[in-house]
């Protein structure tokens, strides 16, 4: 790796490493956990912040979201949440839900152009980080009928990142670990083979801008260019009051198909959504490129893959006691609206700028609305801002949608795994397009 902003730099003497993983979160600690397996290979992890084993609103599962705006949130300027520790964003806002992805979607990585990338080839996976343990009988006797692996079950405490892949093997003289690593901005390390880049989708494409792979047209002098494709589900959360006291759990989530909402398969033209998005994100992404994508999209929706996804809690959920309220969330799982993330500032310090541009496409707004209109049947809905009249148009579920929704926290495509002709930054074998030894491994490469 390579700074296109020339400073004074000091190497650490006598450390030298075979892989260099820039990022401890989920996808960083699995790589270290598989590679440091290897005794004759050397790896360290760079993370900019430091660990929370004992922190109790990563471990309490009552505490979910507690963290949020706490200092292991890296809290971007347009309210998006991103978790800033050993660990990743596992530590802030997993919510020991686990469900696998659709086969047509992960096919559809393939079809794209990326060999190999097939359901047929990613099931043992899977399967490799699927485990189910019975419930102790302390568990049980609070109803829990059987343990994922999102929670521990003999410690009683949610799951992490490090408290699944680092902590169990920390020990290994083969790993080497720096935190705070904000602190040591000016120093260095060797990678005798690959610097492995998993600072997550935020992170990760500001890391490669800083290293030289960037849009030039942001003004910075960039040796090699990279494609903006970052997509996030927008989400409307709403409060429904049936008059009715919950003080137990209850949590369902269904997840449905845009001919549910529409009775079928609404036209989408292509060709207009492609030229719009590819204006604007800057023409990174052309046009053609886009298009191909977007049929791809369009294709797995008529089929039949879930468009949105839609979760019904109790207050007792979020800690917060017994109530008459009943807490939903809908959100859109494969928008067609595409945004953009650059760093705003010569330094590694520096926050990524966001630009959001949630429902650039029409289509995406139009199956948000059509999330909603269930909560006609209920009494006193209200969102988190602009109450929707009982029935609304859609117009006006519209406007409440806009002055209400949320981001979703989960952001793919900043460093899409596509070929190069495509607007791809990284190749089937997640090499950067134009590095030599520079790898991206986290949900940036998901190109939807």
């Amino acid at each position: 790796m390579f700074s296109i902003f020339p400073t004074t730099k000091v190497h650490i003497p006598n450390q030298e490493f075979d892989y260099i993983i820039v990022g401890g979160g989920i996808c960083g600690l699995a790589v270290e956990n598989r590679l440091s397996k290897l005794s004759n290979i050397i790896v360290a992890i760079i993370e900019a912040s430091g660990e929370v084993e004992n922190n109790p609103n990563v471990t309490v599962i009552e505490n979910f979201l507690k963290a949020i705006g706490t200092q292991i949130d890296w809290q971007y300027l347009i309210l998006y949440i991103s978790g800033k520790a050993l660990g990743g964003s596992s530590t802030i806002m997993k919510g020991t839900n686990y469900v696998r992805a659709e086969q047509a979607q992960i096919d559809s990585w393939e079809t794209i152009g990326n060999q190999g990338w097939n359901w047929e080839s990613l099931f043992p996976y899977y399967k490799k980080s699927e485990h189910f343990d019975a419930p102790t009988t302390a568990q049980f006797a609070a109803r829990a009928t059987f343990l994922t692996s999102t929670f521990e079950r003999d410690a009683n405490v949610r799951e992490d990142a490090a408290r699944v892949y680092y902590y169990p093997i920390q020990n290994r003289s083969n790993l080497r670990v720096f935190l705070n690593t904000t602190d040591r901005s000016n120093s260095y390390l060797d990678a005798r083979k690959d610097v492995i880049v998993s600072a997550a989708s935020l992170r990760s494409p500001a890391v490669l801008e800083l290293s030289g792979i960037g849009n030039p047209l942001y003004g910075f002098p960039f040796l090699f260019k990279r494609r903006e494709n970052l997509q996030d589900q927008p989400n409307t959360a709403l409060g429904v009051a049936p008059n009715t006291t919950f003080n137990g759990t209850m949590e369902y989530v269904t997840y449905s198909s845009v001919s549910y909402f529409f009775g079928n398969m609404p036209h989408l033209d292509t060709d207009s959504l492609a030229l719009q998005v590819s204006k604007a994100v800057n023409n990174s992404v052309s046009s053609s490129a886009l298009k191909t994508l977007f049929g791809i999209q369009y294709s797995l929706l008529s089929q039949g893959v879930p468009d949105a996804e839609t979760a019904i809690d109790t207050t007792i959920q979020y800690d917060s006691g017994p109530s008459a309220v009943l807490s939903s969330a809908s959100f859109v799982l494969l928008p067609f609206s595409r945004w953009n993330v650059h760093i705003g500032f010569p330094g590694p310090l520096t926050y990524p700028i966001l630009n959001p541009n949630y429902f650039l496409a029409e289509f995406d707004l139009d199956v948000q609305i059509g999330t909603q209109p269930i909560g006609n049947a209920r009494n006193e809905i209200y969102s988190g801002f602009a109450p929707a009249p009982a029935p609304a148009t859609n117009q006006q579920w519209g406007e409440c949608i806009k002055s209400a929704f949320t981001a979703n926290y989960h952001p793919p495509g900043t460093t899409s795994m596509m070929p190069k002709e495509s607007g791809g930054v990284v190749d089937n074998r997640l090499k950067v397009y134009g590095a030599a030894n520079v790898l991206v491994v986290d949900a940036s490469i998901f190109s939807f």
